[in-house]
């Protein structure tokens, strides 16, 4: 049967290609395939990573005598060899890609987020020397002659994220969902891994079985051990999953936490982020880019799954006297708890 890729071919090519760029670490590039869609656990995008596969090789374990090997398969690679070959080198340390030149500046965090308000193109950013210092512009690429000073830009993003903040009903709300949703995920998690520990110790009660059915010379030596092997190919397995659920919920207190901080003040979580960090917050508060008319911020659209839980300031003021109208509307929007 040939093999054709799947829905998440481009997200795996994705993923290939982030390691071999190497500006991002193998956990940033999980949880960003994560949020692109791909179901994998911490663990679980080493191995992907690793097989040889999606170069267009299929890896033969080793069997009895003969010694594993990879053969070219049938199949149309996702990705060509040498990117493959260039991100092992990664993951086993013998090379680490850098790009030749580190374009990314803090004085810059909304460059790749803007476009020319003129033609339409992305803006870039540089710094000019002048009088008294060095002083940092976005500018377009082409000749719209496009530019202005890239602090007061960003202090004119930063007065636009004042705009929104969590509803306090929302939040309340989102607290009320958190804590079911987690009590829940509890409740699944010590089921499934209860489940996985059953399969591993019968599992091992075969492998026990057969070394004593060897012992009392009704089964071969030979025998003994490809049952041995199979079955302990089969405990690796099963103590991966049990690695992955473990590790899916393990800082999930943390990140909720951290949630809630973002959702209430978007303007300090912005202020203390990381640069990588910042042009993320900008691209999943604004999907669509964004421009700078007289140092006030414009875009066509704001995410959507921002909207129901935050609004603008202007208008909340007196969020006492309003709760009826706006928790009325955000309710209908949001599945119970019990779900």
């Amino acid at each position: 049967m040939e093999l054709v890729p799947g829905k998440d071919a481009p997200v795996i090519k994705w993923a290939f290609e982030e390691v071999a760029r190497g500006v991002y670490n193998i956990m940033e590039i999980w949880k960003m395939v994560k949020d692109k869609g791909l179901k994998i656990g911490k663990s679980q995008i080493w191995n992907l990573l690793k097989n040889p596969i999606y170069c267009g090789r299929i890896f033969i374990p080793a069997y009895k005598d003969e010694k594993a090997m990879i053969i070219p398969a049938t199949h149309e690679p996702l990705i060509n060899e040498n990117l493959f070959d260039d991100v092992q080198d990664i993951l086993n340390g013998r090379k680490r890609k850098f790009p030749a030149k580190n374009t990314m500046k803090k004085e810059l965090p909304l460059r790749g987020n803007l476009i020319c308000r003129k033609c339409g193109g992305k803006l870039t950013g540089s710094a000019s020397r002048g009088n008294g210092g060095t002083y940092f512009y976005y500018h377009c690429t082409k000749n719209c002659n496009e530019r202005f000073k890239a602090e007061e830009a960003n202090k004119a993003f930063k007065k636009e994220l004042k705009k929104y903040q969590a509803n306090i009903y929302a939040v309340e709300f989102l607290d009320a969902v958190l804590i079911d949703y987690t009590r829940l995920s509890a409740i699944d998690k010590t089921k499934k891994l209860g489940q996985l520990g059953v399969e591993v110790k019968t599992c091992q009660t075969r492998i026990n079985s057969a070394q004593q059915l060897m012992l009392d010379r009704q089964l071969e030596a030979q025998e003994y051990r490809e049952i041995k092997n199979e079955y302990e190919g089969q405990i690796r397995k099963l103590e991966a999953k049990i690695t992955d659920i473990d590790a899916l919920d393990s800082d999930l207190k943390d990140k909720l936490i951290f949630c809630r901080q973002v959702l209430i003040n978007f303007e300090e979580c912005y202020e203390d982020a990381d640069l990588i960090a910042k042009q993320q917050l900008v691209g999943s508060i604004y999907p669509e880019k964004l421009t700078i008319d007289n140092y006030l911020v414009r875009t066509k659209r704001v995410n959507e799954a921002i909207l129901p839980i935050c609004r603008p300031v202007t208008g909340f003021s007196n969020i006492e006297n309003e709760k009826s109208s706006e928790f009325s509307e955000l309710s209908n929007s949001v599945p119970g708890t019990g779900i």
